[in-house]
């Protein structure tokens, strides 16, 4: 990966990190100790990130 891509891929992994946290703010999501933040990030992973890169890996693999 190039520098340049190193910088998109931080630049998005923060945006996504603000969207997700607000949606779990939004949701009530507590986390108030590490255990809870991990469990919530857990979460919104899962929920939100793994299922479109699936989708995206599975439409690159048919190109």
């Amino acid at each position: 990966m190039t520098p340049e891509e190193e910088q998109a891929v931080a630049y998005h992994v923060r945006e996504l990190a603000k969207l997700l946290y607000k949606d779990a703010d939004a949701s009530q999501t507590p986390m108030t100790n590490l255990g809870e933040i991990e469990a919530a990030v857990r979460e919104q992973v899962q929920k939100h990130v793994t299922p479109k890169m699936g989708v995206f890996l599975s439409k690159q693999l048919r190109a």
